[in-house]
């Protein structure tokens, strides 16, 4: 775990400032740039892939590999934990009533009744919680680091 303390700080950098390129840009709260957030699963990919190849240079074999990319996601969780709530509370304390402003025009353009725009709204309220986003955050981080080293462990060999 020691080794993925560098690689692990990197990773929650990397995914922090893509997350301030949404704020600033103001991606979070236009429906058609809203899905560049996902770009965060494309960085932890790359990142991971570099950690499982060094690793595999290392020597390492297949448990080697994973420890170590799981491992980067795992050290990278907390902070992306702590940034999520920098993000939505500090940074961007309007963050929810603008994505919820965005769902409403949305669903309004859409033409749905408005008694179905008050109920979705209504259930996509008990989401907008900036503990439980940074949980999910930190959740998706460790998960999408597993699936990735899983993968990325049993394809990348060690060289001859």
């Amino acid at each position: 775990m020691k080794k993925s303390l560098f690689p692990g700080i990197i990773l929650a950098v990397l995914l922090a400032s893509w997350m301030y390129v949404i704020g600033y840009m103001g991606w979070y709260k236009d429906p058609k740039m809203v899905f560049m957030f996902w770009f965060v699963i494309l960085i932890q990919i790359v990142v991971l892939t570099f950690v499982i190849k060094r690793a595999a240079k290392e020597g390492a074999g297949f448990a080697g590999k994973f420890v170590k990319g799981a491992g980067t996601s795992v050290v990278a969780a907390p902070l992306v934990f702590l940034n999520s709530l920098l993000f939505t509370q500090v940074v961007f304390p309007k963050y929810f009533d603008e994505i919820r402003a965005m769902q409403e025009s949305l669903l309004r353009t859409q033409g749905i009744p408005e008694a179905q725009i008050v109920e979705t709204l209504k259930a996509a309220a008990a989401m907008e919680n900036p503990y439980l986003q940074a949980t999910f955050g930190a959740i998706g981080t460790i998960v999408t680091g597993i699936v990735v080293s899983l993968i990325a462990s049993a394809l990348v060999k060690k060289p001859e």
